[in-house]
């Protein structure tokens, strides 16, 4: 029961992602009235990356939460801090409006790309991860 649990929340296969993927947090603009924050994030290594898994800091903590989508790519699908973008392709710029009301500011903002490989398993590329600290209040 508890490897069923562990193994559907465990974010994919962490080995054999390709080395030069990247991704960049190219600009954040908070919106404290409404608690939303705009988030560009650019692909700039050489590969398509398949979505990335989203995570939030209120402290000086690790991030830990997963932030609300309000909209952002067409073929988007948010859950659980999982965003899977389709082929976000290398130089392309992708918009992404979260709202962070429920955990009232952002101090870090935590973002780790995967790739998706033959057999339509998500590649955790956890070398490629990045934390951007921001002060959104």
């Amino acid at each position: 029961l508890v490897y069923a649990w562990l193994k559907a929340y465990t974010p994919g296969n962490v080995e054999n992602c390709p080395e030069d993927v990247s991704l960049i947090l190219a600009d954040v603009a908070c919106n404290p009235s409404s608690k939303l924050v705009n988030i560009t994030l650019q692909n700039k290594g050489l590969f398509n990356i398949h979505g990335f898994y989203l995570k939030a800091s209120n402290s000086s903590g690790i991030p830990i939460y997963n932030l609300k989508n309000v909209s952002g790519a067409n073929d988007e699908i948010f859950l659980k801090g999982v965003v899977r973008t389709g082929a976000f392709k290398s130089n392309d710029l992708q918009l992404h409006i979260l709202n962070y009301s429920y955990i009232k500011i952002i101090t870090a903002i935590e973002i780790e790309p995967f790739v998706t490989n033959d057999q339509n398993e998500d590649i955790l590329c956890s070398k490629a991860a990045i934390t951007e600290f921001v002060n959104c209040g």
